[in-house]
């Protein structure tokens, strides 16, 4: 439920604003998918036989967990919004647009995200867009439906959020206060399997500005839970010999591993502030984590 909320004009004006902002933060295609991953690299063949057959393997298992979890971070439902809901007649609808910064160099050949870029040079940046629907529920809760699309990417990650208001403008200037939840999955890639799970708890206020346009700062703090694994991985994707368990050293070729489910919790801290006048909604949100750090804008139309 929002208070402090101004008389809404007719929407032609804001509707155009929406189409033109989408055109600009919708990303832009590209055929060459740059930042596509492998898992070949997570995994290494330690001994050939007297034939360049694989007798046995190791695995990257530490940069392997890291990758993931960043990925995990950069691709997580953001929810880029303060801790009021749409109230139960309302539901909001915005696209996000995320600059997201993690450490390529540290580490050289060996840091994770080199190992993981097709081409072994990765940028240290790279944006995702969500596509937001949130639809507001009575007793002060919310559902939404996310599309992430990751920049340069076949990637993209299918989710659903919700959120709960515990104090919702009742007592003001009291902040609002609610518990935001969410979980996505991973589509796209032929080896990496990531399901992200997220909670934050949320602080924010409206502010009335001369009876116009609200303000309102936010911030929180939560935890993102990457839970990552992988298919069968080839460590010898040029030799096209199928894998073979067998006794006889001559016969054996085992180079496949693979990475079991598990997950690491990651800490991550958000602030912003949502500016809103009638029917438009404009947000900035900033969310930080020992290793990687998200800059969003949102442009969005409650109804």
């Amino acid at each position: 439920m929002r208070a402090h909320l101004t008389q809404r004009p007719h929407g032609p004006l804001i509707g155009r604003l929406l189409a033109g902002a989408a055109l600009l933060l919708l990303p832009v295609a590209s055929a060459e998918a740059s930042n596509n991953f492998t898992l070949q690299r997570f995994g290494t063949c330690d001994t050939l036989g007297s034939t360049g057959n694989c007798l046995s393997t190791s695995t990257k298992d530490k940069a392997f967990r890291s990758f993931a979890g960043q990925l995990g971070e950069v691709m997580t439902i953001k929810g880029v919004a303060p801790a009021d809901t749409p109230g139960v007649a309302g539901f909001v609808f915005q696209i996000d647009r995320s600059f997201n910064d993690f450490d390529v160099k540290t580490g050289g050949a060996e840091n994770p995200w080199v190992l993981a870029h097709k081409t072994g040079k990765p940028e240290a940046s790279m944006g995702t867009t969500q596509i937001h629907v949130r639809k507001g529920l009575p007793f002060s809760f919310e559902v939404g439906t996310v599309l992430t699309l990751l920049d340069d990417s076949d990637l993209l990650a299918v989710g659903v959020e919700g959120k709960w208001a515990l104090h919702e403008d009742i007592f003001w200037p009291l902040p609002d206060l609610a518990i935001h939840g969410g979980v996505n999955t991973l589509l796209g890639s032929s080896d990496l399997v990531l399901t992200n799970l997220q909670i934050d708890a949320l602080l924010s206020l409206p502010i009335g500005i001369s009876s116009v346009v609200n303000l309102t700062p936010f911030g929180g703090y939560g935890v993102v839970l990457p839970f990552s694994a992988s298919r069968l991985i080839d460590t010898t994707p040029d030799d096209a010999r199928p894998a073979v368990a067998s006794d006889t050293e001559s016969l054996r070729n085992q180079p496949e591993v693979n990475f079991s489910l598990d997950t690491e919790p990651r800490p991550v801290a958000v602030v912003g502030a949502r500016f809103q006048w009638a029917m438009l909604d404009l947000t900035y949100q900033s969310q930080f984590s020992d290793t990687v750090t998200s800059q969003s804008v949102s442009i969005g139309a409650d109804f």
